[in-house]
């Protein structure tokens, strides 16, 4: 019975750890640490007890079976702890990517080159803009903390988080900035409100995603508007 539970758990694991992508614990023991099957001490207890012979089954097989299934046991349990750890990672890591729209509104410029609307030549824009009212809420896509907070030409009042995992966003053209330098912001807390500053053609928010020092795609992250 101990050993068909054992063996019950080992495929509940490989079952997690597939939905979970991570490396099946299984191939792990058939690369090096063992293999699968009942061990030399299990066939020749099956074989006793097949004859009926029950008297010959030493203290030392029996002995054996049980150190066996504890070392399986714990290997169970290494393997649950490492699932657990990941699953914790994960939703920490969650937390601190940016997943959500920074503001509603319309997009009015998308990410890549473009043909700028007041100087009239064609550049990168490392960002998008998203249209709506004067002072629409912005809002914070992730975790992190603030890292710069106030005026820069071009981008008016803006401010940018730096959330780790190596993303960091930037919010420009505001028309106030609710927090400051070195503050931490939660996914989904007001920051900002939307408005005209710096060299803009109207009420947009200039919205950038930097992962790893580079700019990229915010479309990739636009996942969900707040509830």
């Amino acid at each position: 019975k101990s050993r068909e539970m054992l063996s019950q758990i080992k495929e509940n694991d490989d079952h997690i750890r597939t939905l979970l992508a991570m490396k099946s614990k299984r191939m792990i023991i058939e690369n090096g640490l063992g293999s699968g099957g009942p061990t030399p001490i299990e066939s020749s207890a099956l074989s006793t007890l097949l004859s009926g012979n029950m008297n010959s089954i030493s203290d030392a097989n029996i002995a054996q079976q049980s150190f066996d299934l504890l070392e399986e046991y714990k290997a169970s349990m290494k393997s649950y702890s490492e699932v657990v750890q990941h699953i914790s990672i994960q939703r920490e890591k969650v937390k601190y990517t940016p997943s959500i729209w920074p503001c509603r509104g319309i997009i009015t410029s998308p990410f890549g080159f473009r043909l700028h609307p007041l100087f009239r030549n064609k550049f990168f824009h490392t960002g998008m803009d998203i249209a709506n009212v004067p002072n629409t809420p912005v809002f914070s896509t992730a975790d992190g903390v603030v890292i710069f907070a106030g005026w820069q030409e071009g981008y008016g009042y803006v401010m940018s988080v730096e959330h780790g995992y190596k993303y960091r966003t930037v919010y420009a053209h505001l028309s106030k900035i609710l927090v400051r330098k070195g503050q931490f912001v939660s996914k989904g807390q007001k920051i900002a409100r939307m408005g005209n500053t710096g060299r803009s053609t109207g009420t947009h928010l200039h919205y950038e995603v930097h992962y790893n020092g580079r700019p990229v795609n915010p479309m990739k992250y636009l996942n969900s508007y707040l509830n």
